[in-house]
């Protein structure tokens, strides 16, 4: 009897360890990398350093730069540097801040609500294709 109490209780502290030791839902690295917007129609592509973000549109022949700070691992701002190219209507201008705020981070990418004070606020997702930020 002492035996199988053994064995049973040894059973039982591997499961406990195995399960305690699986890998908990992966999430995507939010900080750096190459992302696309998952919510609009524009083919924009993200490149993102720990310090600088580069918006591109398809051709590569309109650039938005920011400066990024993260305030915490779920708060970040960008900061308006410059365009090169850019032809659309901006509500942006050198010094500008989006204040970003992420609500939810999955295994491809993340959402976040935003706001500033002169292009209003809303909500956008992003999903991540590269784990490389390389400038074009």
């Amino acid at each position: 009897m002492k035996k199988s109490g053994i064995i049973i209780t040894t059973c039982l502290i591997i499961v406990a360890l195995i399960s305690c030791s699986i890998i908990p839902d992966e999430k995507v690295d939010h900080r750096i990398g190459t992302f696309k917007y998952a919510d609009k129609l524009d083919d924009i592509t993200i490149h993102r350093t720990e310090h600088k973000q580069y918006e591109y549109n398809s051709d590569s022949t309109q650039i938005l730069i920011y400066d990024v700070k993260w305030i915490n691992d779920e708060e970040f701002w960008l900061t308006f540097s410059h365009d090169i190219g850019y032809k659309g209507k901006k509500c942006l201008d050198p010094g500008d801040v989006i204040q970003s705020t992420i609500t939810d981070i999955d295994k491809i990418g993340y959402t976040c609500n935003w706001t500033t004070e002169n292009c209003g606020n809303g909500k956008s997702s992003f999903r991540k294709i590269s784990n490389t930020p390389n400038k074009k």
